[in-house]
């Protein structure tokens, strides 16, 4: 039912899905002897005080609020205590957080696709930032996954004062109530492996008697997977087979309706061309919104989009600038941008997405 739910048929890679998944069904002692229940420690840091709190579990505990620079014995008893995770929490001034929706078919090459998209939105070149993504639902429309970007210098900065108090953090996250009990982590991979706090005696002898579980009852239910696997397999054989004939089949009646469909379609073609405004029209209006320190050194306007090239002293500025024109519909980063050595402007290169005839976005 598990997988019947998620809308796709299941496979061995799904297992550990559907024992977290039991396991969340145990009662809160059982979950706490067997591992499932992990004792957190969540730090927020806000200016020169840091508020912790603990979870057992999703369980949350009290929060106590303790200024760095009187509390350094408070700081240091909290990495004491045997846990099982340190959660560093940035704020909303410190991270950048994106929702993404991809095709369904990108889920098992998610985290190669995902530095393309960053680049798209990233302001920052990906070198010079921590990032982490959570996927958050699957099904229609597609893949939403929540994407949390950070400057890696920041990031850097507050984990070494954190450092000088004892306290180093196993994870780190934006802003959301929700993301504490995800997998995402900000944390580059070499500062993420130096970093993490070994897991205590008993809960490692409990989680390595689930692994041998987990292995017997793997064991138990490969069959039936496998059966399934080779049923799809079937299927899949069967609906292609299907396809090729009824393709086989069309390509030998007569094609009708040609000339209409092309008909319509320039049609189509020529309301489109209509509803693009002139590229004098588009000059004149970047002119009014861009401020006097920016100038433009290339405008490519086609297929109902603009690419500007161009210099400002604050290339970001220029974004809310841009999205206010009426003509337009989006502003987006093409390219990250970069600081020109001679003049000392920022170099931007934007798409702007041009609104229908009507107006509508």
């Amino acid at each position: 039912m598990f997988f019947m739910a998620m809308g796709r048929t299941a496979t061995l890679a799904d297992i550990p899905a559907a024992l977290r998944s039991l396991g969340a069904a145990l009662p809160a002692p059982l979950r706490r002897l067997c591992g499932f229940e992990p004792q957190r420690l969540l730090l927020d840091l806000a200016g020169e005080r840091i508020v912790a709190q603990f979870f057992d579990g999703h369980r949350a505990g009290s929060r106590q609020v303790l200024a760095l620079d009187e509390a350094a014995a408070d700081l240091r008893s909290l990495a004491a205590r045997p846990l099982d995770e340190i959660v560093l929490r940035l704020g909303d001034d410190a991270v950048l957080s994106k929702e993404l929706t991809l095709p369904n078919a990108a889920a098992r090459a998610l985290p190669a696709l995902l530095p393309f998209e960053l680049e798209r939105l990233a302001p920052l070149p990906l070198d010079q930032l921590c990032h982490g993504h959570v996927l958050l639902a699957a099904g229609r429309p597609g893949l939403r996954v929540l994407v949390q970007m950070a400057p890696r210098a920041a990031v850097a900065a507050v984990l070494q004062r954190l450092a000088g108090f004892g306290l180093r953090p196993d994870r780190v996250i934006g802003p959301g109530e929700a993301v504490l009990f995800t997998r995402l982590n900000l944390l580059p991979g070499a500062a993420r492996a130096a970093d993490l706090r070994p897991i205590p005696p008993r809960r490692l002898a409990n989680r390595a008697a689930w692994i041998l579980a987990v292995l017997a009852l793997a064991a138990a239910l490969a069959s039936p997977f496998l059966h399934l696997a080779w049923q799809s397999r079937q299927v899949q054989a069967e609906i292609a087979a299907l396809r090729a004939q009824q393709a086989a089949r069309q390509a030998t009646e007569p094609l009708r309706g040609l000339q209409a469909a092309a008909a319509q379609r320039l049609q189509k073609l020529q309301a489109l061309q209509a509803a693009r405004p002139a590229a004098v029209l588009v000059l004149e209006a970047l002119t009014r919104a861009l401020p006097d320190d920016a100038w433009l050194t290339q405008l490519n306007l086609a297929d109902g989009q603009i690419e500007i090239v161009g210099q400002a002293r604050a290339a970001t500025a220029l974004v809310p600038l841009l999205e206010a024109m009426p003509m337009l519909a989006g502003v987006r980063f093409l390219t990250p941008v970069t600081r020109d050595a001679a003049s000392g402007r920022e170099r931007f290169h934007f798409a702007l997405l041009l609104k229908p005839a009507g107006g509508a976005p």
